[in-house]
C-alpha cells in the first residue's frame, strides 16, 4: 500500500501504472516466502499470489477500477482510493486506503483556491478522517462474544458524529480459506430492518478472520452565491429517503468491467477457448477475483474473447466498476483482522497516513477560513450539514 501511495505522486503516473506495478510487487514478494513448503495435495509449492487485483479508483469512481484500456492520469486534489489483496495457501488478506492527492509535480501552475474550494478540501479531509476513525473503532469493537449488530452501530455512531453518510453498498465479511466473502456479514447501516433482511445476527468467535470494509460519503461543498451557501438544486433539501438514494453506488456506464471472479457452481462448456481460459483461471487465480486480460497477458484480444464467452455462459461473474453520483465524495478504508482471545490482530491495512495527520493538525491550528466562511450562512440546519464534518474533526482528539 505504501508503494502505491508513493507511486501516485510520480509525475505523469496513471491508474494502470499503479495497478500493474503493485500487482507485480505483490507477486514477487509472495514468491519469496514458503519456498520449500510443499502442498500436501498437489505435492508442489504452495499456491500464493494476488487474491484481488490492485484497484485505483479516482474521485466519483469508488471501487473495482483496475487497469483498463483507458488509464486515468492522477492530478492534484484527486480523491484516490486504492485496494488490493494477496493470499498464501488460499488464505486471503485485503487492504484499502483513501487519500487526497495534495501534490503532483506534473502540475506546472499553482492557482490559489477559492474560499469554496478550500472549504471543500477541509470537508473531504474530515470525511476521510472520519472513515479511517470508523475503521479503527470497528477493529477495537471486535472481540469474542461481540454481536455484528453492535459493531454496525459503532460505524453509524461515528458517521453521525461527523455528519456524514454510511454508504449501503459496503459489507464486512468473515474470510476463510479460498473464500473472500463468508456467510457472516456486518452491514454498514444502523437500520434494524435492513440488518434483518441482508444479514443474520451472529456472535464473533475466537480465531475468526474478517475483512473490514467501511465506506462513508457526503454531498460535496456547495457553491458560494451572493454571499450565501447553496447546494445544487436537485440535492438542496432531499428527504430522508431521497438522501439515501443520493448516496447509493451504481455500476458505471462509462467504464468497462475489468475484474471478474469464477463461478464455482457452473460446469465447463464445450468451447475450447473458454475451457482453456477456465483452466488457467482455476490454476492461477483459484476462487479469487482476477483482472480480465491476465488470462492471456500476451493477447488482449484473446483475453476479451475468452472473457465474453465465460460471462455469457455464467462461468465467471463480473465485479462492475461502482461510481457515486454527482456532487458526492466517498471515502473507503479496508483492513483484515484476526480475532483472538486476548486481542484483535490487524493482518493487513490500517496504515498511518502521516501527510493527512499533518493536514489535520494544520487545520486545527488555523480555523480562520472555516470561521469566515461560516459567517456567510445563518441557517442552522444548512450550517450543520456544511460544517458538521469539519467541526467534528476540530473537536476530535489528536490523531
Amino acid at each position: 500500500m505504501n508503494i502505491a501511495i508513493a507511486m501516485s505522486k510520480t509525475p505523469g503516473v496513471t491508474t494502470k501504472d499503479i495497478c500493474l506495478g503493485c500487482d507485480a510487487h505483490i507477486q514477487t514478494a509472495c514468491e519469496k516466502v514458503y519456498i520449500h513448503t510443499v502442498d500436501p495435495v498437489t505435492k508442489g509449492t504452495l499456491a500464493k499470489g494476488i487474491c484481488f487485483p490492485t484497484c485505483v479508483s479516482l474521485n466519483e469512481i469508488v471501487c473495482h477500477y483496475s487497469s483498463s484500456n483507458i488509464p486515468l492520469h492522477l492530478k492534484t486534489d484527486d480523491i484516490v482510493r486504492i485496494s488490493m489483496g494477496c493470499q498464501i495457501d488460499g488464505y486471503p488478506v485485503m487492504a484499502g486506503h483513501t487519500f487526497r492527492l495534495t501534490q503532483n509535480t506534473e502540475d506546472e501552475t499553482t492557482v490559489m483556491p477559492t474560499t469554496s474550494q478550500t472549504l471543500l478540501s477541509h470537508r473531504r479531509l474530515s470525511l476521510i478522517h472520519a472513515c479511517d476513525e470508523a475503521m479503527k473503532a470497528v477493529v477495537a469493537a471486535f472481540r469474542p462474544g461481540a454481536m455484528n449488530t453492535d459493531i454496525a452501530g459503532v460505524i453509524a455512531k461515528i458517521a453521525n458524529k461527523y455528519n456524514v453518510q454510511v454508504l449501503p453498498n459496503a459489507l464486512s465479511h468473515e474470510m476463510k480459506r479460498y473464500i473472500l466473502n463468508g456467510r457472516n456479514v456486518i452491514v454498514n447501516r444502523d437500520l434494524l430492518a435492513t440488518l434483518q433482511r441482508d444479514a443474520h445476527e451472529f456472535e464473533v468467535q475466537e480465531n475468526q478472520v474478517y475483512h473490514i470494509d467501511v465506506v462513508f460519503g457526503m454531498l460535496d461543498n456547495p457553491s458560494l452565491s451572493n454571499g450565501k451557501i447553496c447546494f445544487p438544486s436537485h440535492v438542496a433539501h432531499p428527504t430522508e429517503r431521497g438522501e439515501q438514494k443520493v448516496f447509493d453506488l451504481v455500476p458505471s456506464d462509462e467504464h468497462d468491467c475489468t475484474v471478474f471472479v469464477r463461478n464455482v457452481t457452473k460446469r465447463p462448456i464445450r468451447l475450447q477457448t473458454a475451457n482453456t481460459a477456465l483452466t488457467t483461471i482455476k490454476h492461477q487465480f483459484l476462487t479469487f477475483p482476477f483482472r480480465g486480460y491476465s488470462i492471456f497477458p500476451d493477447s488482449l484480444t484473446k483475453s476479451k474473447i475468452a472473457i465474453n464467452s465465460l460471462v455469457e455462459n455464467s462461468l465467471i461473474d463480473t465485479l462492475p466498476v461502482l461510481t457515486s453520483k454527482k456532487h458526492m465524495t466517498a471515502a473507503r478504508f479496508c483492513c483484515t483482522i484476526l480475532v483472538t482471545k486476548k486481542e484483535t490482530v490487524v493482518l493487513a491495512g490500517n496504515i498511518e497516513d502521516a501527510e493527512r495527520i499533518a493536514e489535520v493538525e494544520s487545520l486545527r491550528k488555523d480555523t480562520s477560513v472555516i470561521e469566515s466562511t461560516k459567517a456567510l450562512e445563518h441557517n442552522d440546519n444548512l450550517t450543520g450539514r456544511i460544517f458538521g464534518p469539519v467541526e467534528a474533526l476540530l473537536k476530535a482528539e489528536s490523531v
